[in-house]
Formats: C-alpha cells, structure tokens, sequence
C-alpha cells in the first residue's frame, strides 16, 4: 500500500510539474480509485510485493527527469531519464512505453539538436533489445511468454486486455459467479467501511468538481503519454504466445496496472473539458451514482482479497510461526526435505530466510537453479507436509 501510494504521489508531482491544474489531478486521483480492480493471484495490487508500483515509481522518476531536460535543454538530464528508463526495463519490459513518450517529447521541442536527442532515447533501448535477443536465444528453458504468438490472434488478446481497463468488467463477466449481485449489494449495504468510502469519495469529487478551473497549458503530450500508458500494455501483451492462450474477457496481465493510470487521466482530462460546459450539472449529478460503483467495488475488492488470503496468506504464516516455534529443530544444514502438495512460495528459500537453516528440497521449482543448495554426505531424507489428523498442523517426518 505505501508503494501504491508512493506511486500516486510521484505521478500527482509529475503532473504539477507539466503545469497540469490541482483540479484535473483530483479528478485523475478519484477516478483512479474507480478502475482498481483485484482479479486474482496474479493481480498487480494483491500480489508480487509491489512489484508494479516499484516499476511505476521507476518510470514516473524518468518521465521527471525528461521534463528536467524539456525545461534546461541539458542533455545530461535526457540521457539520465533514458538510461533509468532502460535500467527499469530489465525488471520488466513493460517500462518501453517509455520510449515513444521520450520520442514524442523530443520531436515537439523547439530546439535543433533533434538527431542527437533522439539517439540518447533509441541507442540505450535498441542495446538493450539487442541483449534481451541474444539472452533468449542461448536461454536453456525458454520463457513461452516472450515467445512470438501468432498474428491472427493478436487483435483479440489486444481487446481482451484493454477490456478489463473499464471500471467492473471483472465483476461483469467473471466475478459476478463468484460473487452473486444480490449478495454484493447486501455486503455493501451493511458495510460501514463501504457507506463511509462511498460518502468520502462523493463528497470529495464534489469538492473538486466545485473547485475553480483554472488556466492550464495544452495537454496534447500529456493525453498523449496517458495513450501510451493504456494502448502499449496491451500491444505488447497481444503479441505473447502465453496470453494468446491463457487471457479470457474479463482478466488481464499485471501491466493493466499502467492502463487503469492511462485511463484515469484520460477520463479525468474528458471530465475536466465537460464539466465546465452544459453537461456541468449532468457530471456533478451522477456524482452519488459513481460513488455507490465505488462501494460495491470496494466490496468486491474486499471479497476477493479474503480469499487469495485463504489460499495463499495462511500457509505462509502458519509455516513461518512453526519454524519459530522448533519445526525443524531436528534438521541440519544440508539435510534433505521433500515438500509435498504445497504451492510454489512454500519453498527453501522461505525456511532460510526464516531460521537461516539451509536445506536441499529435491526439484524445487521456486529457486531454478539460481539458490540450489546441494545435500551433505551424510544427509537425511525428511518430508515436509500439512497433517489433516491434527488440524492440518505443519509436520515434519524422517523418512
């Protein structure tokens, strides 16, 4: 949560920076909170430990440092923003949507060093692409979601992931089986947390809403970087064999995490140009409406959340407070432990990290290869299991 909000602070600041008015980045705030949507495991709030909104810190800090040059003309600031852009890029591709942001930037200057300027955006991105090549070609296990998919099926993968952008497609097409609306709108209604986010975001929307518009200046590149923050993800993720075959309407990859960005600001640019006009009273009117979809959102938000904790939370706790607690006192460093029917995250590296005690797990998948410990001598052979005869308490048996 500190990251998310981390993140949000650094976007606000960059906006401020653009010139962009406190009115339109309360709107791009309130409906940001709208789009927020936890899908699953794999979803980019709930799950890989901030993984996201550290990515999106990291391309918030190059997108300053590109406006630092847009305002000195100094090519030290254009090549800093670009070798952080690239350097975030080998956490997760994802951060190219920097480039045709820093391009864009570049040839709407009005200053004539635009060859030059160009090459320190494209030659740290094109290094890259040529090593991120070379490694997959000598790679032993090749990763099917790098892997080129077929051109046929890209327009709907495309789809598919810019669909789930929209506020309660989830809950439209897939949530709804797991989550009847009759027994959502009953869990909201008697939520006091729900009635009070509904009252708070409604009444804050009306603040901003109320707020004096002020003057600010064009928002063609700023729409512009918003496009590319909803419209890259998708492109990329299109093109992937894997999700190809795994996406279905309604869910999405992690980067839709930098679309619900795109999108917020996109809507509330839309809002700001509407609500100054003859739809003023129309948009301040589906205020209350907007914020009972928050609610249920919410809600449903909450639900799941509670359920990826049932499946994932718990047997990580209750692991970690048996290793305090002596269960594997028994064990020796180098002693062997097979791990059986236990998820991924239930692993060796989660026992060393706990009691430092390094033990071999034969065919761990979670360390491939890269924290393999190899068995002592004289190891011994124990297994590591969940026992349904004593309330599914964590045991460890020599076999």
């Amino acid at each position: 949560m500190a990251l998310f909000i981390g993140h949000i602070g650094i976007t606000v600041l960059l906006l401020r920076r653009v010139g962009i008015s406190w009115r339109t980045v309360g709107l791009f705030v309130l409906i940001l909170i709208t789009l927020l949507q936890i899908r699953g495991a794999g979803d980019p709030l709930a799950a890989f430990a901030g993984f996201s909104q550290g990515l999106g810190i990291l391309l918030m800090l190059s997108l300053l440092l590109l406006h630092k040059w847009h305002e000195t003309q100094a090519s030290g600031w254009l090549a800093a923003s670009s070798l952080l852009a690239v350097l975030s890029m080998t956490c997760y591709e994802i951060n190219v949507v920097y480039v045709p942001i820093a391009l864009m930037a570049v040839l709407a200057s009005k200053q004539r060093r635009v060859l030059r300027d160009v090459a320190i955006v494209v030659l740290p991105f094109a290094i890259f692409i040529a090593a991120n090549i070379y490694v997959k070609s000598i790679a032993l296990n090749p990763y099917p979601g790098s892997e080129f998919g077929h051109m046929s099926a890209v327009p709907q993968t495309f789809l598919k992931q810019l669909f789930a952008t929209l506020p309660g497609s989830y809950y439209a097409l897939l949530g709804h089986l797991q989550y009847p609306l009759p027994e959502l709108l009953r869990a909201a209604s008697t939520s006091k947390l729900a009635w009070a986010v509904m009252i708070l975001w409604s009444t804050m929307a009306i603040m901003v809403l109320r707020r004096q518009s002020t003057q600010q200046p064009a928002l063609r590149m700023a729409v512009f970087a918003a496009l590319m923050l909803l419209l890259v993800p998708p492109a990329l993720i299109s093109t992937s064999v894997r999700y190809q075959s795994e996406l279905v309407w309604g869910t999405a990859h992690v980067p839709i995490y930098y679309q619900c960005f795109g999108l917020a600001f996109l809507a509330a640019a839309a809002v700001e140009r509407l609500s100054t006009g003859k739809l003023a009273k129309l948009v301040t009117v589906s205020v209350p409406f907007i914020g009972i979809g928050v609610a249920l959102s919410l809600t449903m938000n909450m639900y799941h959340s509670s359920r990826i904790d049932a499946a994932f939370r718990e047997p990580r706790d209750s692991l970690v407070s048996a290793l305090h607690h002596g269960l594997f006192d028994g064990v020796r460093d180098g002693d062997v432990v097979r791990i059986e029917g236990q998820p991924i995250f239930i692993n060796g590296n989660l026992i060393y990290q706990v009691i430092g005690k390094n033990v071999s797990i034969p065919g761990e998948v979670a360390i491939a290869g890269w924290f393999e410990s190899l068995p002592r001598h004289d190891a011994k052979l124990y297994r590591l299991f969940r026992d349904p005869a004593s309330n599914n308490q964590w045991r460890v048996q020599e076999q």
